[in-house]
Order: C-alpha cells, then structure tokens, then sequence
C-alpha cells in the first residue's frame, strides 16, 4: 500500500510518499514546496489572500506529485 503524508508549516509544504509492506517502508518520494505563508503578517495572526493562494497552488503541486 502506497501512503502520502504532507506537513503543512508556515513556509514550507513537505510531501513524503511510501510503500508500505509487512510493516516495513520505503520512501518513494520526497518533495518540498515553499509557499512561504509567513509572509506578510503571520506574525499579526493572520494570513494574506496572496499567501493563501501561494499556499494553494503549492498544494496543487504536490497533489500532482502524489498523482
């Protein structure tokens, strides 16, 4: 069974997909994406239109990845 597991931080999107097989893995894929969210006011507690739709196009891309 294939699994894809993402972390979602403030400036960087992090994908990892493996195989997983009688408990054991191996890493088939490992990618970044850096929509950097922080910018421009996450330190105000909130998050741009720019920044959220960086952060969409940067999970875009790592659904295409998966795919």
């Amino acid at each position: 069974m294939n699994i894809a597991v993402i972390d979602l931080g403030t400036n960087t999107f992090n994908l990892t997909v493996c195989n997983i097989l009688d408990n054991q893995y191996t890493v088939l894929l490992q990618y970044k994406v850096a929509p950097k969210l922080g910018k421009e006011g996450i330190h105000l507690g909130i998050l741009h239109a720019d920044a959220i739709e960086r952060g969409i196009q940067g999970m875009q891309v790592l659904v295409e990845k998966i795919k």
